[in-house]
């Protein structure tokens, strides 16, 4: 009667330990298969674009007469369930906006340096200053510094694929070059929320992305 009970209990213990096991693997990658899939984010750097304008030339009257409105560039994030991750910027958006600043320079651009040769007190077109300085006019030197094309060769690069681990709400992506980029983040209904206080530059976070 021993031997049936105690072979009974060691058979519940059996059963309790597998369940415990079980329930473990699945806390272990819930965080996982909760984040698993697409995303998508949207970043303005409109107001990051206007400064760097500014700071660039070393005259903040410029962006009076450049006005850049709209630079959004779409992020792309990747996320399977044997934790690989691909990240990337959406070429086509990255496209249009940068064609949409260049439009914006080009236009602004003239009506600035037309005021800093009033300025100067120097009578001249643009066109005019533009052969003096660069023997060229003003739209064959600008279209030859602003090619869309060319800006986007800058983006060539802007795409890491390795692997990721998402645990305790962080999400840490690991490149294939070694390097690692931590984020904290919140998945609440299809949306998801990354945030984190390294310095890119211009104000990309919190950052919401949606889940495709």
């Amino acid at each position: 009667m021993k031997s049936n009970n105690m072979k009974k209990g060691l058979s519940g213990l059996l059963c309790l330990s597998l369940v415990c096991a079980m329930l473990l693997a699945f806390a272990g990658c819930g965080a996982k298969n909760e984040i698993a899939g697409n995303w998508k984010g949207e970043m303005d750097l409109t107001d990051a674009m206007t400064t760097m304008l500014g700071s660039s030339v070393g005259d903040e009257s410029i962006t009076e007469y450049v006005k850049i409105s709209d630079v959004t560039l779409i992020l792309n994030l990747s996320l399977d369930k044997d934790g690989k991750y691909t990240m990337s910027i959406d070429e086509e958006k990255a496209k249009s906006t940068m064609g949409n600043v260049v439009d914006s320079m080009k236009s602004g651009m003239r009506e600035y340096i037309e005021k800093l040769i009033s300025d100067q007190g120097m009578d001249l077109s643009v066109d005019d200053y533009f052969q003096m300085l660069a023997g060229t006019s003003y739209d064959e030197y600008v279209n030859s510094m602003m090619d869309v094309d060319t800006l986007m060769s800058q983006f060539e690069d802007m795409k890491t694929e390795g692997t990721y681990e998402a645990k305790d709400g962080k999400l840490v992506l690991k490149d294939k070059d070694g390097g690692e980029t931590e984020f904290d983040f919140e998945i609440k209904d299809s949306k998801m929320t990354l945030d984190s206080d390294m310095d890119v530059g211009f104000d990309m976070f919190p950052l919401e992305m949606e889940r495709q």
